[in-house]
Protein backbone atom coordinates (compact mmCIF):
# COMPACT_ATOMS: atom_id res chain seq x y z
CA UNK A 1 0.00 0.00 0.00
CA UNK A 2 1.06 3.88 -1.04
CA UNK A 3 2.25 5.65 2.16
CA UNK A 4 3.16 9.46 2.39
CA UNK A 5 5.90 9.86 5.14
CA UNK A 6 6.08 13.51 6.46
CA UNK A 7 9.33 14.77 6.79
CA UNK A 8 8.95 16.36 10.32
CA UNK A 9 6.28 16.20 12.91
CA UNK A 10 5.11 19.27 15.35
CA UNK A 11 4.53 18.03 18.97
CA UNK A 12 1.68 19.39 20.85
CA UNK A 13 -0.09 18.09 24.48
CA UNK A 14 -4.05 17.67 24.34
CA UNK A 15 -5.73 20.75 23.94
CA UNK A 16 -2.05 23.02 23.52
CA UNK A 17 -3.90 25.30 21.21
CA UNK A 18 -6.90 25.83 23.31
CA UNK A 19 -4.85 26.46 25.96
CA UNK A 20 -2.96 29.34 24.40
CA UNK A 21 -5.67 30.64 22.89
CA UNK A 22 -7.78 30.75 26.41
CA UNK A 23 -4.86 32.26 28.31
CA UNK A 24 -4.63 34.97 25.70
CA UNK A 25 -7.93 36.04 26.35
CA UNK A 26 -8.16 35.85 30.50
CA UNK A 27 -7.38 38.53 31.88
CA UNK A 28 -5.49 36.98 34.81
CA UNK A 29 -1.72 37.19 34.58
CA UNK A 30 -0.21 34.34 36.89
CA UNK A 31 3.12 33.94 36.44
CA UNK A 32 3.88 30.93 34.83
CA UNK A 33 7.61 31.32 34.69
CA UNK A 34 9.39 30.52 37.77
CA UNK A 35 6.72 27.54 37.82
CA UNK A 36 8.16 26.55 34.60
CA UNK A 37 12.34 27.33 36.02
CA UNK A 38 11.30 24.76 38.45
CA UNK A 39 10.10 22.10 36.31
CA UNK A 40 13.19 22.58 34.08
CA UNK A 41 15.58 22.17 36.75
CA UNK A 42 13.63 19.35 38.44
CA UNK A 43 13.92 18.01 34.96
CA UNK A 44 17.02 18.47 33.17
CA UNK A 45 19.26 19.56 36.40
CA UNK A 46 19.21 23.04 34.53
CA UNK A 47 19.75 26.09 37.00
CA UNK A 48 20.98 29.85 36.50
CA UNK A 49 17.90 30.04 33.54
CA UNK A 50 16.47 33.14 31.99
CA UNK A 51 13.39 32.53 29.97
CA UNK A 52 13.08 34.58 26.75
CA UNK A 53 11.06 35.30 23.72
CA UNK A 54 13.79 33.39 21.81
CA UNK A 55 17.30 31.61 21.74
CA UNK A 56 18.98 34.66 19.88
CA UNK A 57 17.91 36.75 22.91
CA UNK A 58 20.00 34.45 24.80
CA UNK A 59 23.13 34.48 22.81
CA UNK A 60 22.93 38.42 21.99
CA UNK A 61 23.08 38.47 26.15
CA UNK A 62 25.75 36.14 26.10
CA UNK A 63 27.38 38.19 23.06
CA UNK A 64 27.54 41.84 24.67
CA UNK A 65 28.56 39.87 28.09
CA UNK A 66 32.09 38.84 26.75
CA UNK A 67 32.85 41.34 24.47
CA UNK A 68 36.23 43.02 25.20
CA UNK A 69 35.85 46.32 22.39
CA UNK A 70 35.18 46.59 18.73
CA UNK A 71 38.12 44.00 17.81
CA UNK A 72 36.57 41.39 19.74
CA UNK A 73 36.20 37.64 17.65
CA UNK A 74 34.13 34.46 18.43
CA UNK A 75 35.36 31.16 16.79
CA UNK A 76 32.02 29.46 15.13
CA UNK A 77 31.68 26.17 12.93
CA UNK A 78 31.45 26.37 9.67
CA UNK A 79 28.84 24.36 9.22
CA UNK A 80 25.74 26.12 10.88
CA UNK A 81 22.48 27.69 10.32
CA UNK A 82 23.21 31.03 8.41
CA UNK A 83 20.73 33.04 10.93
CA UNK A 84 23.63 32.40 13.81
CA UNK A 85 25.12 35.06 11.58
CA UNK A 86 22.75 37.88 12.68
CA UNK A 87 23.64 37.81 16.04
CA UNK A 88 27.62 38.48 14.83
CA UNK A 89 26.20 41.03 12.76
CA UNK A 90 24.28 42.87 15.93
CA UNK A 91 26.58 42.86 18.31
CA UNK A 92 29.56 43.64 16.09
CA UNK A 93 31.45 40.35 16.83
CA UNK A 94 33.65 39.08 14.45
CA UNK A 95 32.83 35.46 13.33
CA UNK A 96 36.25 33.25 12.97
CA UNK A 97 35.01 30.00 11.15
CA UNK A 98 36.30 26.61 11.97
CA UNK A 99 35.63 23.45 10.01
CA UNK A 100 33.95 20.90 11.29
CA UNK A 101 34.46 16.81 11.78
CA UNK A 102 32.32 14.09 9.50
CA UNK A 103 30.16 14.21 13.48
CA UNK A 104 28.82 17.48 11.51
CA UNK A 105 30.30 19.03 15.02
CA UNK A 106 33.40 21.84 15.35
CA UNK A 107 36.74 20.44 14.97
CA UNK A 108 39.00 20.49 17.93
CA UNK A 109 42.19 20.16 16.28
CA UNK A 110 42.06 23.04 13.88
CA UNK A 111 40.39 25.62 16.99
CA UNK A 112 43.82 26.55 18.49
CA UNK A 113 45.31 27.81 14.89
CA UNK A 114 42.21 30.59 15.21
CA UNK A 115 43.10 31.69 18.30
CA UNK A 116 44.55 35.63 18.45
CA UNK A 117 44.72 38.11 21.19
CA UNK A 118 40.98 39.36 19.86
CA UNK A 119 39.41 35.69 20.64
CA UNK A 120 37.09 36.60 22.99
CA UNK A 121 34.82 32.83 22.74
CA UNK A 122 33.59 29.61 21.29
CA UNK A 123 30.43 28.50 20.37
CA UNK A 124 30.07 25.39 19.52
CA UNK A 125 26.68 23.95 18.35
CA UNK A 126 25.28 20.27 18.51
CA UNK A 127 23.96 19.92 15.72
CA UNK A 128 20.59 17.94 15.81
CA UNK A 129 21.31 16.66 19.43
CA UNK A 130 25.00 15.18 18.11
CA UNK A 131 27.50 16.28 21.23
CA UNK A 132 30.87 18.20 20.46
CA UNK A 133 33.95 16.42 21.67
CA UNK A 134 33.71 18.38 24.79
CA UNK A 135 36.29 17.42 26.38
CA UNK A 136 39.36 18.86 24.19
CA UNK A 137 37.23 22.15 23.65
CA UNK A 138 37.00 22.24 26.96
CA UNK A 139 40.67 22.41 27.97
CA UNK A 140 41.35 24.80 24.72
CA UNK A 141 39.15 27.17 26.36
CA UNK A 142 40.52 27.06 29.66
CA UNK A 143 44.29 27.02 28.25
CA UNK A 144 43.13 30.53 26.53
CA UNK A 145 41.17 31.41 28.75
CA UNK A 146 38.18 32.53 26.68
CA UNK A 147 34.56 31.92 26.69
CA UNK A 148 32.36 28.88 25.96
CA UNK A 149 29.06 29.28 24.37
CA UNK A 150 26.69 25.98 23.87
CA UNK A 151 24.46 26.31 21.10
CA UNK A 152 21.71 23.95 22.47
CA UNK A 153 18.89 24.80 20.08
CA UNK A 154 18.51 21.17 19.12
CA UNK A 155 18.26 19.13 22.41
CA UNK A 156 18.03 19.66 25.91
CA UNK A 157 19.34 16.52 26.87
CA UNK A 158 22.03 15.17 24.93
CA UNK A 159 25.27 13.72 27.35
CA UNK A 160 28.85 13.94 26.91
CA UNK A 161 30.40 11.50 29.71
CA UNK A 162 26.70 11.70 31.44
CA UNK A 163 27.18 16.13 31.42
CA UNK A 164 23.82 17.20 30.10
CA UNK A 165 24.07 19.69 27.24
CA UNK A 166 24.91 23.35 28.07
CA UNK A 167 26.27 22.60 31.35
CA UNK A 168 29.59 22.32 30.59
CA UNK A 169 30.37 26.15 29.13
CA UNK A 170 30.34 29.71 30.39
CA UNK A 171 26.58 30.06 28.69
CA UNK A 172 24.37 27.88 26.65
CA UNK A 173 21.14 28.58 25.02
CA UNK A 174 17.98 26.38 24.04
CA UNK A 175 15.60 26.66 21.49
CA UNK A 176 11.44 26.29 22.49
CA UNK A 177 10.68 27.01 18.98
CA UNK A 178 7.45 25.01 17.15
CA UNK A 179 9.75 21.29 16.07
CA UNK A 180 12.07 21.36 18.54
CA UNK A 181 12.33 18.77 21.77
CA UNK A 182 9.99 21.59 24.12
CA UNK A 183 7.73 23.68 21.75
CA UNK A 184 6.00 26.57 23.38
CA UNK A 185 5.41 28.42 20.47
CA UNK A 186 8.59 29.76 20.07
CA UNK A 187 10.78 31.22 22.77
CA UNK A 188 14.36 29.94 24.56
CA UNK A 189 16.53 29.58 27.28
CA UNK A 190 19.65 31.35 28.37
CA UNK A 191 21.75 29.43 31.04
CA UNK A 192 24.56 31.38 32.66
CA UNK A 193 27.31 29.00 34.68
CA UNK A 194 28.75 31.97 36.80
CA UNK A 195 26.29 32.83 39.25
CA UNK A 196 27.54 36.59 39.72
CA UNK A 197 27.41 37.03 35.63
CA UNK A 198 23.67 35.76 36.17
CA UNK A 199 22.90 38.11 38.68
CA UNK A 200 24.04 40.86 36.24
CA UNK A 201 22.39 40.06 33.69
CA UNK A 202 19.04 38.82 35.23
CA UNK A 203 19.65 42.66 36.48
CA UNK A 204 18.73 43.57 32.62
CA UNK A 205 16.54 40.72 32.48
CA UNK A 206 14.38 42.27 35.27
CA UNK A 207 13.70 45.22 32.47
CA UNK A 208 12.14 43.09 30.08
CA UNK A 209 8.65 42.64 29.10
CA UNK A 210 6.30 39.95 27.50
CA UNK A 211 5.67 40.23 24.07
CA UNK A 212 2.38 42.09 23.05
CA UNK A 213 -0.63 40.03 23.24
CA UNK A 214 -0.83 40.46 18.65
CA UNK A 215 2.50 38.69 18.63
CA UNK A 216 1.35 35.47 20.37
CA UNK A 217 -1.71 35.58 18.94
CA UNK A 218 0.82 35.45 15.79
CA UNK A 219 2.56 32.68 16.98
CA UNK A 220 -0.50 30.98 18.10
CA UNK A 221 -1.83 31.20 14.22
CA UNK A 222 1.90 29.73 12.92
CA UNK A 223 0.93 26.48 15.44
CA UNK A 224 -2.29 25.76 13.98
CA UNK A 225 -1.02 26.04 10.57
CA UNK A 226 2.22 23.90 11.54
CA UNK A 227 -0.30 21.47 12.78
CA UNK A 228 -2.67 22.05 9.81
CA UNK A 229 0.01 21.42 7.40
CA UNK A 230 1.66 18.34 9.22
CA UNK A 231 -1.36 16.36 9.62
CA UNK A 232 -0.79 12.87 7.69
CA UNK A 233 -4.03 13.88 5.97
CA UNK A 234 -3.80 17.01 5.04
CA UNK A 235 -0.04 16.66 4.10
CA UNK A 236 -0.42 13.58 1.85
CA UNK A 237 -3.67 15.29 -0.33
CA UNK A 238 -2.41 18.67 -0.27
CA UNK A 239 1.14 19.27 0.57
CA UNK A 240 3.10 16.31 -0.79
CA UNK A 241 1.54 16.79 -4.49
CA UNK A 242 3.03 19.99 -4.35
CA UNK A 243 6.75 19.00 -3.15
CA UNK A 244 6.78 16.56 -5.60
CA UNK A 245 6.07 18.88 -8.30
CA UNK A 246 8.70 20.61 -7.00
CA UNK A 247 11.14 18.17 -6.56
CA UNK A 248 10.64 17.11 -10.45
CA UNK A 249 12.13 20.65 -11.22
CA UNK A 250 15.24 20.17 -8.86
CA UNK A 251 13.07 22.67 -6.24
CA UNK A 252 12.76 21.83 -2.31
CA UNK A 253 9.86 24.39 -1.33
CA UNK A 254 10.51 23.75 2.26
CA UNK A 255 13.38 24.89 3.98
CA UNK A 256 14.86 26.03 1.23
CA UNK A 257 18.52 27.71 1.87
CA UNK A 258 21.32 29.13 -0.44
CA UNK A 259 24.51 30.84 0.19
CA UNK A 260 22.90 33.85 -1.27
CA UNK A 261 20.80 33.36 2.10
CA UNK A 262 23.77 34.59 4.23
CA UNK A 263 23.26 38.01 4.99
CA UNK A 264 25.27 40.99 6.28
CA UNK A 265 21.93 42.62 7.96
CA UNK A 266 22.25 44.12 11.08
CA UNK A 267 18.99 42.42 12.72
CA UNK A 268 18.72 42.80 16.62
CA UNK A 269 16.22 40.25 18.03
CA UNK A 270 13.84 41.61 20.35
CA UNK A 271 14.70 41.37 24.16
CA UNK A 272 11.30 40.44 25.73
CA UNK A 273 10.65 37.65 28.17
CA UNK A 274 9.09 34.01 27.62
CA UNK A 275 5.20 35.01 28.03
CA UNK A 276 3.40 33.72 30.83
CA UNK A 277 1.09 31.60 28.31
CA UNK A 278 4.38 29.85 26.61
CA UNK A 279 5.59 29.23 30.03
CA UNK A 280 2.43 27.51 30.96
CA UNK A 281 2.87 25.29 27.93
CA UNK A 282 6.27 24.82 28.55
CA UNK A 283 5.07 23.22 32.01
CA UNK A 284 2.60 20.88 30.16
CA UNK A 285 5.05 20.20 27.57
CA UNK A 286 7.82 18.60 30.20
CA UNK A 287 5.20 16.01 31.10
CA UNK A 288 5.07 14.38 27.43
CA UNK A 289 8.94 15.15 26.75
CA UNK A 290 9.81 11.78 28.37
CA UNK A 291 7.42 9.68 25.51
CA UNK A 292 8.42 11.86 22.59
CA UNK A 293 12.26 10.73 23.17
CA UNK A 294 11.61 7.08 24.07
CA UNK A 295 10.08 7.37 20.42
CA UNK A 296 12.81 8.83 18.88
CA UNK A 297 15.33 7.00 20.87
CA UNK A 298 14.18 3.54 19.47
CA UNK A 299 14.24 5.03 16.11
CA UNK A 300 17.24 6.08 16.54
CA UNK A 301 18.51 2.63 17.47
CA UNK A 302 17.10 0.88 14.18
CA UNK A 303 18.57 3.96 12.08
CA UNK A 304 22.08 3.53 13.36
CA UNK A 305 22.00 0.06 12.43
CA UNK A 306 22.03 0.83 9.29
CA UNK A 307 23.59 3.67 8.62
CA UNK A 308 26.44 3.55 11.52
CA UNK A 309 27.81 0.39 10.09
CA UNK A 310 28.12 1.65 6.90
CA UNK A 311 29.87 5.04 8.15
CA UNK A 312 26.96 7.41 6.96
CA UNK A 313 27.10 8.57 10.42
CA UNK A 314 29.60 9.07 13.32
CA UNK A 315 29.65 10.57 16.73
CA UNK A 316 31.95 11.53 19.62
CA UNK A 317 33.34 9.13 21.91
CA UNK A 318 31.83 9.19 25.66
CA UNK A 319 28.26 10.85 24.15
CA UNK A 320 24.68 10.00 24.59
CA UNK A 321 23.26 11.21 21.79
CA UNK A 322 19.49 12.45 22.40
CA UNK A 323 18.47 13.70 18.42
CA UNK A 324 15.92 15.99 17.04
CA UNK A 325 16.28 14.60 13.93
CA UNK A 326 18.43 11.64 12.31
CA UNK A 327 21.31 13.36 10.29
CA UNK A 328 23.02 11.33 7.96
CA UNK A 329 25.61 11.21 4.85
CA UNK A 330 24.57 10.29 1.56
CA UNK A 331 25.97 10.95 -1.60
CA UNK A 332 24.04 11.68 -4.58
CA UNK A 333 21.27 13.14 -2.35
CA UNK A 334 19.24 15.29 -4.75
CA UNK A 335 18.83 12.35 -7.26
CA UNK A 336 18.11 10.20 -4.69
CA UNK A 337 15.74 12.18 -3.08
CA UNK A 338 14.11 12.62 -5.64
CA UNK A 339 13.75 8.55 -6.44
CA UNK A 340 12.45 8.61 -2.55
CA UNK A 341 9.80 11.33 -3.41
CA UNK A 342 7.99 8.82 -6.06
CA UNK A 343 7.68 6.44 -3.71
CA UNK A 344 5.81 9.16 -0.93
CA UNK A 345 8.82 9.31 1.22
CA UNK A 346 9.73 13.22 2.13
CA UNK A 347 13.77 13.55 3.38
CA UNK A 348 14.61 16.49 3.84
CA UNK A 349 18.13 17.80 2.77
CA UNK A 350 19.98 19.58 5.29
CA UNK A 351 19.25 23.34 6.16
CA UNK A 352 22.69 23.71 7.75
CA UNK A 353 25.13 25.36 5.23
CA UNK A 354 28.52 26.42 4.94
CA UNK A 355 28.73 29.40 6.75
CA UNK A 356 32.62 30.15 5.25
CA UNK A 357 31.88 32.08 2.27
CA UNK A 358 35.42 32.04 1.61
CA UNK A 359 36.42 28.63 2.10
CA UNK A 360 34.56 26.32 0.04
CA UNK A 361 36.77 23.55 -0.07
CA UNK A 362 36.07 22.25 3.60
CA UNK A 363 34.33 19.62 5.22
CA UNK A 364 31.72 21.70 6.42
CA UNK A 365 31.09 21.80 1.77
CA UNK A 366 30.62 18.46 1.68
CA UNK A 367 28.55 18.00 4.29
CA UNK A 368 26.22 20.74 2.83
CA UNK A 369 25.80 18.46 -0.03
CA UNK A 370 25.51 15.20 1.09
CA UNK A 371 23.61 15.49 4.86
CA UNK A 372 20.26 14.55 4.96
CA UNK A 373 17.70 14.29 7.92
CA UNK A 374 15.21 11.86 8.46
CA UNK A 375 12.14 12.37 11.02
CA UNK A 376 12.47 10.44 14.22
CA UNK A 377 8.86 10.42 15.42
CA UNK A 378 7.37 7.85 12.62
CA UNK A 379 6.72 4.48 13.67
CA UNK A 380 9.02 1.79 14.04
CA UNK A 381 7.43 -0.10 10.61
CA UNK A 382 7.68 3.32 8.78
CA UNK A 383 11.52 3.88 9.77
CA UNK A 384 12.48 0.41 9.01
CA UNK A 385 10.55 0.95 5.30
CA UNK A 386 12.99 3.93 4.56
CA UNK A 387 15.69 2.31 4.98
CA UNK A 388 14.96 -0.38 2.84
CA UNK A 389 13.96 2.08 0.34
CA UNK A 390 17.17 4.03 0.99
CA UNK A 391 19.32 1.22 0.40
CA UNK A 392 17.52 0.16 -2.66
CA UNK A 393 18.11 3.63 -4.14
CA UNK A 394 21.86 4.06 -3.35
CA UNK A 395 22.22 0.54 -5.04
CA UNK A 396 20.69 1.76 -7.68
CA UNK A 397 22.92 5.40 -7.03
CA UNK A 398 26.50 3.11 -7.33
Amino acid sequence: MFKIYPRAKIYLYKGQIFDALKLLISRKNKNYRNQFMKKIKNEFNLDNILPLSSARSGLFLAFNEIKKNDNSEVIISSFNAPLILDIFNSTGIKPVFVDVNDTTTMNYKLIEEKINENTVGILITHNEGIMCDMENIIKIAKKHKIRLIEDCAHTINSKFKNNIAGTMGDYAIYSLNYLKPLNTFGGGLLRINNKNEFDKIYSQYTKFIEERKFKILKRIIKAIIYKFILNKIVYSLLIYPIIRICRLKHIDPIYEHSKEGISDAIITPSMNKLSNIQAYMGIKQIKIFKNQQKIRTKNKVILDDFFKTKGYVNYCKHTENNLLTYSFKLKNRDLILENLIKKGIDLQRTWLTNCDRLTANNVASKLDREITYINLDLKTTETKSIIKNIENEINKAN
